[in-house]
């Protein structure tokens, strides 16, 4: 069995694509560029769940012979570490999801959310779990009393997270794995190149500038790192 592969949709290289790939590769970690046709819904207001169920299942089929799998965006993702850090951070019992501070689509629900940290919001970029694990995980979203094809991805867990009816929804709140850039900028800081969050001490891999949230200042503090390490 092979060990890790990275899977990501994209219509067209575009963004930090080609700097995220060459990271990947850099790291030995495997990855598939799925070529998503222009006119595709999950290309527009944040993805269809239903589009996103039937690409996750039939990726994961085509790709069961690895032993863990990260679904993640294309063009805003960058990765900083090593695949030892992430096959060790990506869980054996369940499937685990970006988190984010922004409650999308609907702020109002923000309020019925609890969390103990600012990341307690379903964030739709980034997941990742072993393929038994995110069959099920397809299996059991679409089966759920809630789910309808045509809602946005984000829309349909931020109101399972609110109803407390996360038994098969773990997500990222303390950013071991993931850290989505979105008004995120205070707590992430670098240590001689390495991602930190500052608010939980973690260092996550993937950095995600979800809302198309410019990423020059994490750049630049991540240059400043390894400038003032040498």
């Amino acid at each position: 069995m092979k060990d890790l592969i990275v899977i990501m949709g994209a219509s067209k290289e575009s963004g930090t694509m080609q700097q995220y790939c060459r990271q990947l590769k850099d790291a030995d970690i495997d990855f598939h560029v799925e070529m998503i046709p222009l006119d595709h819904p999950n290309l527009h207001g944040g993805g269809s769940l239903g589009g996103k169920m039937v690409g996750c299942r039939k990726l994961v089929q085509e790709f069961q012979d690895y032993e863990k799998i990260i679904f993640s965006d294309a063009f805003d993702v960058l990765f900083y570490g090593s695949k030892e850090e992430v096959m060790s951070k990506i869980p054996d019992t369940y499937v685990l999801s970006a988190a984010e501070k922004n409650c999308y689509p609907e702020p109002n629900i923000a309020k019925f959310i609890p969390g103990k940290t600012p990341w307690r919001f379903f964030n739709g970029g980034l997941w990742a779990g072993t393929p038994e694990n995110l069959i099920k995980w397809v299996d059991s979203i679409e089966q759920h009393t809630e789910y309808k094809s045509n809602m946005i991805d984000q829309q349909f867990f931020n109101w399972i997270l609110a109803q407390k009816d996360n038994s098969f929804l773990h997500i990222d709140s303390n950013t071991e794995l993931f850290f989505c850039l979105y008004s995120g900028y205070p707590e992430l800081y670098f240590q001689q190149g390495v991602p930190c969050n500052a608010v939980c001490n973690t260092h996550p891999n993937f950095i995600h500038a979800n809302g198309k949230w410019s990423n020059a200042e994490m750049l630049e503090k991540r240059r400043l790192s390894l400038e003032n390490y040498i």
